[in-house]
């Protein structure tokens, strides 16, 4: 198993380290198949100081020289960027770099290192990370719901905070941070198909759309994939990875993933000395986890027995948070508690689904859900009687 050692970051400026402005303090797990590139290109000759405000005089104005490295010896604010639609160069910032309210940004490929903490937020066109990134504290950027995916080169010394990218739908360039990656909700995300070494825990948890683990991914601690509602197989190597690079016990969570049940006893039959692999069946979910409509109907599409795919609904919360309320309140009626009805009720509540799916239905049907997920259980079945009655008027 990979271990975390002291290095210098390939990927950040190759520079006068008597300036202290090397990566040395950044703590990268090194991965034996990883080939990387220097943040900064060796075309690169001069180094210039400059203020914040003559740095963002020249970002704004296009007159970045790419054959020349910016330093910032504080604090680096960029927003309000008007029409500048992709922000490169070289750019090197000595204390926290904070990127955020750029209204027409979709790409940032820009060569930077950052000693602080680097925060990116509020950009509401950004689709793609493709330069190379070397932060030696934390990156922050959750909720960019614009961003697809990340091409370049990201090296951080503590940990990178995506949550909440529900537009991400892979992770296929280089990614190395020493602690966490933490891609809890990321709704879109498919796959991750790049060169990814996390020291601590990788993160997961509510990716619904999460079918495959493809690439090059190595990992000290957790892998996380509690209810990731659409993984329905995983790596050979998931269960080779042995304990962590402390010598722990390994956890890879896979409760109320889409993972089967032969195909859990027999990763359980694997010889994995060092690892544990905690599971449960959707239809074990107790109603504290209907924090998403994913795992929700995967909950009651076993109970149905049914195979139907489960859309990304994309709902809005003021119609999620009922539509949970509503399946969460089905869970303590009579026809629930009954094992003879139960079935039914599920079939019922995969009808429900059929209407959600269903362009034309799904604005009256979440209507009638909203009106009556505050009732009693008889409130609740008339709602679903008026929903299999809609599809019958189409």
């Amino acid at each position: 198993m990979d271990t975390i050692q002291a290095t210098s970051c390939p990927r950040c400026p190759q520079i006068d380290t008597a300036s202290g402005d090397d990566c040395t303090a950044v703590h990268i797990p090194e991965h034996e198949s990883t080939e990387t590139k220097p943040v900064f290109s060796r075309s690169v000759r001069e180094s210039r100081q400059v203020s914040e405000e003559q740095l963002r005089e020249l970002i704004f104005s296009g007159g970045l020289d790419d054959n020349v490295i910016y330093r910032v010896d504080r604090f680096l604010l960029i927003s309000d960027t008007g029409d500048l639609e992709t922000l490169s160069g070289n750019i090197s910032v000595a204390g926290s770099l904070s990127i955020r309210d750029c209204p027409n940004l979709k790409n940032l490929s820009a060569n930077i290192s950052v000693e602080g903490d680097m925060f990116l937020g509020r950009c509401l066109c950004l689709e793609l990370l493709s330069g190379s990134i070397c932060v030696h504290g934390g990156l922050f950027m959750s909720d960019n719901k614009s961003l697809v995916d990340v091409t370049g080169n990201v090296s951080v010394g503590v940990e990178i905070d995506m949550r909440h990218c529900t537009g991400l739908t892979d992770i296929s360039g280089t990614v190395h941070v020493a602690r966490e990656l933490d891609l809890y909700r990321c709704l879109s995300l498919k796959d991750l198909t790049g060169n990814i070494t996390v020291g601590d825990a990788l993160k997961l948890e509510l990716c619904h759309h999460l079918t495959n683990l493809s690439g090059t991914i190595s990992v000290g601690d957790r892998i996380l994939l509690e209810e990731c509602s659409r993984l329905s197989f995983l790596p050979d190597w998931i269960t080779s990875l042995g304990y962590t690079s402390t010598g722990d016990i390994r956890t890879i969570d896979l409760k109320f993933t889409g993972l089967s049940p032969a195909l859990i006893d027999q990763i359980r039959a694997t010889a994995a000395p060092g690892m544990k692999f905690p599971f449960a069946k959707a239809s074990q979910m107790t109603v504290d986890h209907f924090q998403e409509t994913g795992p929700a109907f995967a909950f009651w599409r076993e109970l149905a027995s049914a195979t139907r795919e489960i859309p990304n609904l994309n709902l809005d919360w003021e119609y999620e948070r009922p539509l949970l309320m509503f399946l969460e309140k089905l869970t303590r009626t009579s026809d629930f508690k009954n094992e003879l009805s139960r079935h039914v009720l599920a079939q019922r509540v995969m009808g429900l689904l059929s209407a959600l799916m269903d362009d034309r239905l799904r604005r009256r049907a979440l209507s009638c859900i909203a009106h009556r997920a505050g009732d009693d259980e008889k409130g609740l079945k008339l709602a679903l009687n008026k929903v299999n009655r809609l599809k019958t008027l189409t």
